[in-house]
């Protein structure tokens, strides 16, 4: 076979520029896919060696010094101390949350409806004391009671 003879079986070949175009872009993906595959385990490689070297260092800062040990811990033990001081911070939450609404009621209505209450229990005082000496026997047991405690009739 001549130089011609086959230059003419090549031009009798004809391929579609559709086919020829699937086929370049299956090769140009398939390109990209390996390139970006080559740099991913490029960078997981990297990855790997950076790791490797922080165990060993991590390993032998343990295996050689102990006063990062000492260190490690005392604080550990600061932080269990903060934990138990904060485990009481709740109840002393709900004290002051307590206080608070113990403060705003002595402060409601500037002290007038603190006021009307203290009068309404004086008020009924008195009347159940006069309701006791009222009766005969009341005026003895509440006149025995009041010398005998407070020193008053």
């Amino acid at each position: 076979m001549k130089l011609d003879d086959l230059e003419q079986d090549f031009k009798q070949i004809k391929i579609s520029r559709l086919t020829l175009g699937l086929i370049m872009s299956v090769a140009v993906t398939s390109g990209v896919v390996v390139w970006n595959a080559a740099q991913v385990a490029g960078r997981i490689s990297e990855l790997e060696q950076s790791v490797n070297r922080i165990q060993s260092d991590m390993s032998s800062a343990q295996e050689t010094d102990p006063a990062i040990l000492l260190r490690l811990d005392s604080m550990e033990d600061v932080l269990e101390d903060l934990s138990e001081i904060f485990d009481g911070a709740d109840e002393i939450v709900e004290r002051l949350d307590g206080l608070e609404e113990w403060v705003a009621e002595l402060g409601r209505d500037s002290g007038e409806e603190l006021r009307w209450e203290l009068d309404e229990i004086h008020h009924r005082q008195f009347a159940f004391e006069e309701a006791i000496r009222s009766k005969g026997w009341g005026r003895e047991i509440l006149d025995e009671y009041l010398m005998s405690t407070w020193g008053i009739r």
